[in-house]
């Protein structure tokens, strides 16, 4: 009967755990089911619309949206009482008008979309200009943006990266300020929509009260705004031009004065024009376009003044024409020396504060080559003409070379 019983006990046992293992796991399964079903078609999709620039303040202002739908848990619960919220970061220190990030509140929305848990939420905000605005017009910004979602993880009984991830979040930017287009950082392939750069998630201390058990999404994309090519080359082709028009002066001879100075004088009178027509930032510093045109008008006030003295040189002594060759090369020289270290002065220091901005490295040559083609041809084709002229003279000086040489080398 002992037997019996306790066979019997050890029966009832084995039944019991058999079939409650099976609808532990069952519920499970089941639970697991549902939390995909509930999170399949779930979306964040983030929007920027840069709206004006305020130089002055050095700062964009921006327009910012955040739409979710289809959301498998609700997030204007009130157990939830931090909405979404927008920082600007760069290398980790945050910066601008926006210090500790603005709350974007988030509303119920259908938004085209079935079920009950679809939001939306927007703000107006401002990010603070992050680059070097004297490389204009070849100035480019970053824009560190870090959108922080809290999510209460712990009640659900979820991970956030199972609600907000990678594949069902999208990142918009639109620039509805003309002179910037932009691009995300790392570059994205063409054609499709920016990703975030990165997706980060930090789980809340129990010290934080009602916060405690919020997992914290935090989603960061950097964005390069850039000059397009059709606003850089506006300015740089005709600046190109400018040059070009300066290193054609040694074509013209000394005693062609009022050519010279028809061509000094309007390069002069253009280029204090275009400092005003262009638009160029208001900023405590030079720009690059203005230190081009301070150049160029250097250029056409040195070359217009030693025009007027070879002038007059050459009207005492024509031999003194040579002189042409040596001040023009030596105001050459000065002009190139002073575009070079303009551009050093400038670039200096970006590669540590700003490596995203730079100029272009054919500007410098480019330049250069502008200003020094006209007196390089001129002057070889004085010397090649002096050669020709003077060469029964240059034959016998070398031949009496040749024989004072062999004398010398006479042996005792």
């Amino acid at each position: 009967m002992g037997l019996r019983y306790t066979l019997s006990v050890v029966f009832a046992l084995v039944l019991i755990t058999v079939f409650s293992s099976g609808f532990v796991s069952n519920c499970l399964s089941q639970s697991t089911e549902k939390s995909e079903v509930q999170t399949e078609g779930t979306s964040f999709r983030f929007s920027v619309w840069l709206t004006r620039i305020d130089w002055s303040a050095r700062a964009f202002d921006a327009y910012v949206e955040i739409y979710v739908s289809a959301c498998p848990y609700n997030l204007t619960d009130p157990l939830l009482p931090r909405a979404p919220f927008l920082q600007q970061w760069y290398e980790g220190a945050s910066i601008g008008p926006i210090y500790g990030g603005v709350q974007i509140p988030l509303f119920s929305s259908m938004m085209g979309f079935p079920g009950p848990n679809n939001y939306a939420g927007n703000v107006t905000t401002g990010f603070q200009l992050v680059g070097p605005t004297q490389l204009y017009p070849f100035d480019s910004y970053m824009l560190d943006i870090t959108f922080v979602v809290p999510l209460r993880v712990r009640e659900w009984n979820v991970s956030a990266s199972s609600i907000i991830n990678q594949t069902n979040t999208r990142f918009n930017l639109a620039s509805r300020v003309g002179e910037f287009d932009w691009t995300t950082d790392p570059a994205t392939p063409g054609g499709t929509y920016p990703k975030f750069t990165n997706i980060t998630y930090e789980l809340s201390t129990a010290s934080e009260g009602l916060l405690a058990g919020v997992e914290y999404a935090s989603l960061n994309c950097k964005m390069i705004l850039f000059r397009p090519a059709s606003a850089t080359n506006l300015i740089m082709v005709v600046l190109g031009i400018c040059y070009a028009l300066v290193g054609s002066l040694p074509f013209i001879k000394p005693d062609r004065l009022e050519y010279r100075l028809s061509v000094c004088l309007s390069l002069f009178v253009f280029a204090v024009t275009f400092t005003f027509t262009i638009p160029v930032p208001t900023t405590t510093r030079t720009t690059l376009a203005e230190t081009l045109i301070l150049i160029l008008l250097t250029a056409a006030g040195m070359f217009s003044i030693v025009s007027i003295i070879e002038k007059a040189l050459t009207e005492v002594r024509q031999r003194l024409a040579v002189c042409q060759y040596i001040a023009e090369g030596i105001i050459l020289g000065v002009l190139i020396l002073q575009l070079s270290s303009s551009l050093f002065a400038l670039t200096m220091g970006l590669a540590a504060q700003a490596p995203w901005a730079s100029v272009p490295s054919t500007l410098f040559p480019s330049l250069s080559i502008s200003l020094f083609y006209g007196y390089v041809a001129v002057t070889l084709a004085f010397i090649f003409t002096l050669v020709r002229k003077n060469k029964s003279r240059i034959s016998k000086h070398v031949e009496a070379m040749r024989i004072f040489g062999r004398q010398r080398k006479r042996p005792s």
